[in-house]
């Protein structure tokens, strides 16, 4: 059993919000009836060696704080499973819908059939373990503090944030007992300009359709269909200063059905607008051709130190083609010769250090796309890459020394020690730069080995570099490229 389980993440309230009918509220308001926009947002803290948190949300309530009956904005007909393991320190759209204006002080969730699936490291290659989760109650409610308000024909925001370190119930070991309560705290949000009501970061799907028609400052916008968070299809605009990876030339080189990861926010008009979209494969199941996204638990390199195969757990993929690859479960991926390797975010790759065959490692997350096998009783499915993506993540863990800090007390770097097995006891050099954004922490003179750290960025394993910067490495290591260092509480 694992030691570190104490921290899973449990993220019970899930919401999918779904526009109400009838376009009026059910009780009486100053707003004078009408409705509104609602962005819902949430996120949470990572939580070692969790693959997965799988539930179904069959209802959804917003409280109105003058009394009254319950606004529905989901039904028992409209159920939504998602799985939310990979909200790790950042923030999600959950919902961008209407609902009726009005003062609102708790929302409340129906759930169902909540499941864990944990990674045991003991075994080689790692292996994923689903257990069943048992709450107090199914029906969760939570205060929003302070109350929401909704004007008819305006926007308003709502952010859910998880303390999901309180949330699990554990043994005298540490163990995960499968008893679980749910902690966190619901409030509202005002738009930023520039960033709208807050930075989206886990948008990623297969495309629809494309528009290049310009509307207003959008240039033009995209249709992707999301699983997992969202749930549903979404339409992205564009603006001349989204930048584009991976198209020939434009927008109108995207195709239907390639996968695509997006950074965007939510404007203040409710509009969801891209500040980056990376094109990756086109996808489809009539190829048997998928997209798998998940974590690298072991390796096999070649005598020349490039990488012949890895096992990874399949988090998500795009299409759904789990009855032939099963979600959460181990894949063992065969890079072929003519595989392609990315960074799938190149402007956060501050450092510049470069994706291949030799830097492919235990422990990143990775989108894979390929044919794939079906597995079979105790054989693994197989998944021939065509092409590998470097995914952006949050890794959890301690600070251990300072490697270097420039004059700014941002620049330079440090040694941090995950908590994950899956990093079987090595540290981390995390590279920082001045535009790396410190929280609850002034910077890297500022850190110490006892608070928890969240450290996000992107995790090359590196061979043979010796130094980046003015920070001087000791090879082979694991090196993260680090847009954001969060010290918790």
């Amino acid at each position: 059993m694992l030691k570190q389980m104490a921290k899973f993440a449990l993220v019970a309230s899930v919401l999918t919000l779904v526009a109400c009918g009838g376009g009026t509220s059910p009780f009486t308001n100053r707003f004078g009836g009408g409705t509104g926009k609602l962005v819902v947002l949430v996120g949470d803290q990572p939580v070692c060696d969790v693959s997965s948190f799988r539930m179904t949300v069959t209802g959804v309530a917003l409280v109105p704080q003058s009394g009254g009956s319950s606004v529905s904005v989901l039904s028992s007909a409209q159920p939504v499973t998602i799985d939310l393991a990979s909200l790790m320190d950042v923030s999600a759209l959950l919902s961008l819908n209407n609902v009726p204006a009005g003062t609102y002080s708790q929302i409340t969730f129906t759930l169902a059939n909540p499941q864990l699936t944990s990674v045991d490291y003991t075994q080689n290659p790692p292996a994923p373990a689903t257990l069943a989760v048992t709450l107090p109650s199914l029906t969760v409610t939570y205060d929003i503090n302070p109350a929401l308000t909704v004007t008819a024909n305006g926007t308003a925001g709502l952010q859910i944030d998880f303390d999901l370190r309180n949330s699990i119930v554990t043994d005298t070991q540490g163990n995960v007992t499968g008893d679980a309560n749910l902690v966190a705290s619901v409030k509202p949000l005002s738009p930023v300009a520039g960033t709208g009501f807050g930075v989206i970061e886990n948008l990623h799907g297969l495309v629809q359709s494309v528009s290049t028609t310009a509307s207003g400052s959008f240039t033009g916008s995209v249709v992707v269909q999301t699983t997992g968070l969202a749930g549903t299809n979404r339409t992205v605009n564009l603006t001349s200063s989204t930048v584009l990876n991976g198209l020939t030339s434009d927008l109108a080189s995207l195709l239907p059905q390639t996968f695509v990861e997006i950074n965007a926010y939510v404007d203040s008009s409710g509009n969801i607008v891209a500040t980056r979209l990376t094109a990756e494969e086109i996808d489809q199941e009539a190829l048997q051709h998928a997209g798998f996204l998940g974590q690298i638990t072991s390796v096999t390199r070649l005598a020349s130190g490039d990488i012949s195969e890895f096992t990874m757990i399949v988090q998500e993929e795009y299409p759904d083609v789990s009855a032939a690859v099963p979600l959460q479960a181990s894949a063992q991926v065969v890079v072929l010769p003519s595989a392609v390797f990315y960074v799938a975010a190149p402007e956060d790759n501050t450092a510049q250090l470069a994706l291949g065959p030799a830097t492919v490692g235990i422990g990143q997350e990775v989108t894979v796309h390929g044919n794939y096998l079906a597995g079979q009783r105790g054989v693994p499915a197989v998944v021939n890459a065509t092409s590998i993506y470097l995914r952006e993540q949050t890794v959890e863990g301690n600070f251990s020394s300072l490697l270097a800090a420039g004059q700014d007390g941002k620049t330079g770097g440090f040694k941090f020690t995950p908590c994950s097995g899956v990093f079987q006891g090595q540290t981390i050099s995390v590279l920082t730069f001045s535009g790396t954004e410190f929280e609850n922490v002034t910077n890297l003179n500022s850190l110490t080995t006892t608070p928890t750290l969240l450290v996000h960025g992107e995790l090359f394993y590196e061979p043979t570099l010796a130094s980046s910067g003015t920070v001087t490495l000791t090879p082979p290591s694991n090196v993260l490229v680090s847009g954001k260092v969060h010290q918790l509480p």
